[in-house]
């Protein structure tokens, strides 16, 4: 990891350029891509960048990233092997490792996406938390939201691809199942291991139990 204070917007167009500043061989370019840095920034080897990269202050890139035009806030930190396409993030987000956000997906401030999360066609508001191997598909997520390990959104019904709302404050946990389309309102609680295949009201409590099969 090296860490290169830029008082100035800098702009690349040449991995060899980049590598030179660095000190560091394991940078890489597609063709036509634009990194731009400004402020203090810190990176690793075997990073991937195309497109256009626009990366402010305080941002650190952990190793074997993959980057394709995308935009982050100051103070985030990118995690390992972490691959971000065509998004967006705010200020002071913890993303990774090994997390997948794609397709004009936005992320707010101060959030985490965990580990081996998968984010594409959402907006993911501020002071969001998204435990480990989540999905999140065409969702619209409010602020201060926490999303439990292993919650799959649901998002395509075998003809169309279908979005869903979590207003803020909700917690939705473990193991539970969004089928889309539904409206999930503010400060609701939904137990592990659900399947939400309804809207859930502002402030609801829902827990499923456990589905008997056989008569067990």
């Amino acid at each position: 990891m090296k860490t290169i204070n830029f008082k100035q917007e800098a702009e690349f167009r040449s991995e060899e350029k980049l590598r030179h500043v660095f000190g560091i061989k394991g940078i890489y370019f597609d063709k036509s891509t634009i990194v731009i840095f400004k402020g203090k920034i810190s990176l690793n080897e075997d990073v991937h960048f195309s497109g256009i990269c626009k990366i402010s202050k305080d941002v650190v890139i952990d190793k074997g990233c993959n980057l394709k035009n995308v935009v982050i806030g100051e103070g985030c930190s990118i995690r390992s092997h972490s691959v971000l396409n065509d998004c967006s993030f705010g200020r002071k987000n913890i993303i990774g490792p090994f997390c997948f956000v794609r397709n004009e997906t936005s992320v707010g401030d101060r959030c985490i996406v965990g580990s081996h999360v998968e984010v594409t066609r959402s907006k993911i508001s501020n002071e969001v938390k998204i435990s480990h191997q989540a999905f999140i598909g065409d969702a619209t997520i409010g602020n201060k939201v926490i999303i439990g390990a292993g919650v799959v959104f649901c998002n395509y019904d075998g003809l169309n691809k279908q979005s869903s709302n979590v207003a803020d404050g909700s917690i939705i946990g473990s193991g539970t199942m969004v089928v889309s389309p539904v409206e999930i309102g503010a400060m609701a609680v939904i137990g592990a291991g659900s399947v939400i295949t309804k809207n859930i009201d502002n402030g609801e409590r829902f827990i499923q139990s456990r589905l008997k099969l056989n008569g067990n």
